[in-house]
């Protein structure tokens, strides 16, 4: 089966689909071939690729949704449009999610790289003290070493 193939879908699926949304294998079948059209029609195929991959705990599944709408009585078309639109939102939504997560991880990044800094520059201080420490203790010993050779 040509179509189920390209779609993920194999004949055990579409039967499975078609028991669980209560719609005709037939119709099933029309709707992967509208679908895998209206996929690349999209303009987006990596996006929509994603969204028909996203795993069922996600929520969200684009073919699964569409039969839900088709279920509902509306037309091939119109529920189409409707998913789209829901797709688009949904889409939009896992960006923004995205995004924020880039947003985080690059503050965490820099605050990291402020913390390290901050050590480094305490570690050069302490050092610092120890060695201007060890140039007194130094200075004090030959002081005292010539003191004592004076007298």
């Amino acid at each position: 089966m040509d179509i189920g193939f390209k779609t993920g879908y194999d004949n055990v699926s579409i039967q499975f689909l078609s028991a669980r949304s209560q719609i005709p294998r037939s119709h099933v079948l029309n709707f992967l071939s509208v679908f895998l059209r209206l996929q690349f029609w999209a303009g987006n195929e990596r996006q929509w690729t994603l969204l028909l991959a996203l795993p069922e705990e996600k929520g969200w599944n684009v073919a699964d949704r569409l039969l839900e709408v088709l279920a509902g009585g509306l037309s091939l078309v119109h529920a189409t449009i409707h998913v789209i639109k829901e797709a688009e939102k949904e889409i939009a939504r896992l960006q923004e999610h995205i995004n924020l997560l880039k947003f985080v991880r690059q503050r965490d990044h820099e605050e990291r790289e402020k913390e390290i800094a901050e050590f480094h520059a305490e570690k050069i201080k302490i050092q610092d003290e120890h060695s201007r420490e060890i140039r007194e203790m130094e200075t004090t010993l030959n002081y005292d070493w010539l003191q004592k050779k004076a007298s």
